[in-house]
Parts: C-alpha cells; sequence; structure tokens
C-alpha cells in the first residue's frame, strides 16, 4: 500500500512539474505569421537638462528600430523627445495600433517610480522642491513624465493579437535625491508620511496578451554602460537578428547575455499573459514533425516501488 501511495506522489509531481506542451506552428501558421501588420514605437531619451545625461539611449533606439524594421516592423523612432512629443507619439501609435496585429513600444532612458507608479522621463523635466511645492511632488512627477499605465492601456484597448513593451530605463531614478529630502521634511514639517521615491521600477503585470520585459528586476537599477549601448539594449539587438527564435527564447537570450556581461549584478526581468507563438523572425518553413515530437515529448516511465 505504501509502495502504491508514494507511486502515486511521485506521478503526480512530476505531472505538476512538466508544463502541457503546445503544438508547434504549422506552415499554415507561420504563413499567418508573415502576413500580419507590425508596428512600433521606439523612444531613446538621453540629452537630459536637469538630470543625468546619458550617452547610450540615443544609441540604443536607433539600433532597436532597424532591427525592427529588419524583422517586419513599421517603427516611429524619437530621440531626445520632450513630454509632447511622446504623447504626441504615443497617440498616434495608439491609432496605428487599431489596423495592426502586432504592437511594440520600446523606451530607453530615465524612469521614475513615484508612489508605487512607473513614468518614463522626457528629456526636459524638472522638478521643484521648493517648500511650497513639496506636498504636491507626486502630481509634479506625474505632470512632468509619462505614465507607463498610459501607454499599456492604450495597448490593451487595440485588443489585437499581441503587444510587447520594453522598458530599457532604470539606470536610476532622476527625481531620488531631491525628492527623498524634500518627502523627509514636509514628513518632519507636517506630520505626513514620506513620498515613496525608490530606484528602479515597481512590480508591474502585464496586461491580457502581452509581454513586458525591463531590463532589470523591479526595485534595481539597471547600467547604462560603457560602449554605443547599454549591456541590455546591445543584447536585445544581437538577439532581435537570430532567425527563427520564439518571443521567449530571444529574451532568454538577452537575459543570458546581460547577467553574464554584469557578472550577475543586473537580471532582466520580464512579465507574460502571451498565449500564441510570435517569432521576430518568422522560419521559412516549419519544424520537421520528428523534431517536434522530440521537443514536446516527455517521459513518463516510471519504476514501481
Amino acid at each position: 500500500m505504501r509502495g502504491k501511495f508514494l507511486f502515486i506522489l511521485a506521478f503526480l509531481l512530476l505531472s505538476s512539474a512538466v508544463p502541457c506542451a503546445r503544438a508547434e506552428p504549422t506552415d499554415a501558421d507561420l504563413k499567418r505569421m508573415r502576413a500580419e501588420t507590425r508596428v512600433a514605437l521606439v523612444i531613446g531619451n538621453g540629452a537630459y537638462a536637469d538630470f543625468d545625461a546619458l550617452p547610450n539611449p540615443p544609441n540604443d533606439a536607433r539600433g532597436v528600430a532597424r532591427a525592427l524594421e529588419s524583422a517586419g516592423f513599421r517603427v516611429t523612432l524619437r530621440v531626445d523627445a520632450n513630454r509632447a512629443d511622446m504623447l504626441a507619439a504615443i497617440e498616434t501609435f495608439g491609432r496605428d495600433l487599431a489596423a495592426a496585429n502586432v504592437g511594440l513600444f520600446y523606451f530607453a532612458g530615465h524612469a521614475a517610480q513615484v508612489d508605487w507608479r512607473n513614468f518614463i522621463v522626457p528629456v526636459a523635466a524638472t522638478l521643484s522642491v521648493n517648500a511650497k511645492a513639496a506636498d504636491r511632488l507626486a502630481n509634479q512627477v506625474a505632470q512632468q513624465a509619462v505614465e507607463l499605465g498610459t501607454v499599456l492601456d492604450l495597448m490593451a484597448k487595440a485588443n489585437n493579437r499581441l503587444n510587447i513593451v520594453i522598458i530599457d530605463a532604470c539606470r536610476n531614478n532622476p527625481f531620488t535625491s531631491q525628492a527623498i529630502e524634500v518627502g523627509r521634511s514636509l514628513a518632519r514639517s507636517s506630520d505626513k508620511m514620506p513620498f515613496r521615491v525608490s530606484a528602479g521600477l515597481a512590480q508591474t503585470f502585464a496586461p491580457p496578451r502581452t509581454f513586458l520585459a525591463y531590463a532589470t528586476a523591479p526595485g534595481e537599477v539597471a547600467s547604462d554602460g560603457v560602449g554605443r549601448n547599454s549591456p541590455y539594449s546591445g543584447a536585445l539587438i544581437e538577439a532581435l537578428g537570430v532567425p527563427d527564435l520564439k518571443l521567449e527564447d530571444v529574451f532568454k537570450r538577452v537575459r543570458s547575455s546581460v547577467a553574464t556581461t554584469t557578472s550577475n549584478s543586473q537580471i532582466p526581468w520580464d512579465n507574460s499573459s502571451v498565449f500564441d507563438d510570435f517569432y521576430f523572425r518568422v522560419p521559412s518553413a516549419a519544424l520537421a514533425a520528428d523534431a517536434r515530437k522530440a521537443k514536446s515529448g516527455v517521459n513518463t516511465t516510471f519504476v514501481s516501488p
């Protein structure tokens, strides 16, 4: 009886640990993917006026834009954009999404986490730290930057097959040093809670049919790099050029590259609610039947106790 119990327990544990295999795409699936309309908005901000300038985001954005164009995306590129430029580009992107099957948003530059809300920062953003403005700090950031949730909501409403959001924007929180001191001063003078202004970004969950990719884990800081590109975007540009990689495999490759380059001090993070397969570079033909079988097979051989 005990042996039978152990056998059943082992089977259940193994079954729960192995996800259900998904069928590999057929030639018909790949043909449909090649016919899909793909649009992307790519923004790279580096020439900040009141915060640390970042040399790499414009290079990162241009490199990603070229890689996406090569992969069949119609790309809108904005470099060193102010808030009005960013909002106008996002609005146009929303209209483009309505007629597309796949949408992609990429941002490189400064980002800010304030009161658990994530903001991407235009180059002309400023922050007043005088006492009169201190109790409106969160509103200042909202008025000076663009909330990431605005982009996510816009993409979710498009109701297309797939959305991809890539954020290489955790170099630091440009509001942190000023805002933390303002928040503490306000708390001391008025008994109010200090603002929550943190390095890195707050954790965000993917809306339906969306793949979120971040340069580093929530609350962590990413490297801008010492070369032409950041470690993350450099790895992404390279991975986007590799044929026959599924969406998830592209970002696994990026994660491995960044971890190696940074000696594991930066680990990219992603969150997905994607159901269907996607290839940046669609294979010319489906995998052979025997290869599919070998890849999706599960070993269910057991030795009875």
